[in-house]
């Protein structure tokens, strides 16, 4: 399980921080909050179910997607 802050998961999604945060305040998207006014955490794997369940034939989101995974692998190739 992969827990990443609010601006991450707006990165990931192609979201601006403060659209992210509409469709919060309408509870349609999957986040974690321990306390009101606490800080915003999304699971990964959650927000990817999200998009799965939600998704519109959408080129510019699949290729959102496509450069976030070549950019972890990236990441961990050069992280060993």
């Amino acid at each position: 399980m992969q827990i990443i802050t609010l601006n991450e998961a707006a990165s990931f999604l192609g979201f601006s921080a403060g659209y992210l945060r509409k469709i919060m305040r309408k509870e349609r998207i999957p986040h974690l909050q321990v306390r009101r006014g606490g800080k915003i955490q999304f699971v990964r794997e959650d927000l990817e179910d999200w998009v799965n369940r939600n998704k519109k034939p959408d080129v510019a989101l699949k290729i959102k997607q496509i450069k976030e995974i070549r950019r972890q692998k990236n990441e961990e190739i050069l992280s060993r």
